[in-house]
C-alpha cells in the first residue's frame, strides 16, 4: 500500500514537472515569434494548455488572439482562438457559454479560406460534445454526423 501511495505520488509530481516544462516552452515560442501569425499560433497552444488547467487564463489569451488577428485580417487564428475558448468554457461547465462560443466558431470556420473543411469539422465536433452535455442527443448527433463528413472531406 505505501509503495502504491508512493508511485502514485511520484507519478503526480512527474506529471506537474513536465507540464510546467510545456508550459516554459510554448512560452518561449511566443517570445521568439518573429511575426504575427507565430505569435497567434504560440499564443493559441498557451490557450489550449490552460483551457484545460487553468481555464480563465486561457479566456485572457484568447482575448490577444482574437485581437492579432482581426488586426491581421487572420481568421484561421480567430477560430483556433474561439476552439481553445470554447474548452475554457466546456472546462468549467458554463455550456451556455461554450454553445454560443461553438456556434461562433463555426460563423467564423465558414470564412477560413484555407483549413476551411477542417475548422468546419472542429467547429461541428464542439457544437456536438456541448449538445451532448446539455441533454440534447439528437441534435449532437446531427453536429457529429457534420463533423465526420468535414473530417472526411478535409482528408
Amino acid at each position: 500500500m505505501r509503495s502504491c501511495l508512493l508511485f502514485i505520488s511520484f507519478s503526480l509530481a512527474s506529471i506537474l514537472v513536465l507540464g510546467q516544462y510545456r508550459l516554459d516552452s510554448l512560452q518561449k515560442l511566443y517570445a521568439g515569434a518573429k511575426d504575427d501569425t507565430s505569435r497567434i499560433m504560440s499564443l493559441t497552444l498557451i490557450a489550449f494548455y490552460y483551457a484545460f488547467t487553468k481555464p480563465d487564463s486561457a479566456i485572457l489569451y484568447v482575448h490577444k488572439i482574437v485581437e492579432i488577428s482581426k488586426k491581421n485580417n487572420y481568421p484561421f487564428g480567430n477560430v483556433s482562438g474561439q476552439r481553445a475558448l470554447f474548452f475554457a468554457y466546456n472546462t468549467k461547465a458554463e455550456y451556455t457559454e461554450a454553445l454560443s462560443t461553438a456556434l461562433n466558431e463555426l460563423k467564423i470556420a465558414e470564412q477560413v479560406p484555407k483549413r476551411r473543411a477542417e475548422s468546419m469539422g472542429d467547429a461541428y465536433h464542439n457544437l456536438g460534445l456541448v449538445t451532448r452535455e446539455m441533454g440534447e442527443d439528437s441534435l449532437s448527433l446531427s453536429f457529429s454526423r457534420q463533423s465526420i463528413h468535414f473530417g472526411h472531406e478535409a482528408g
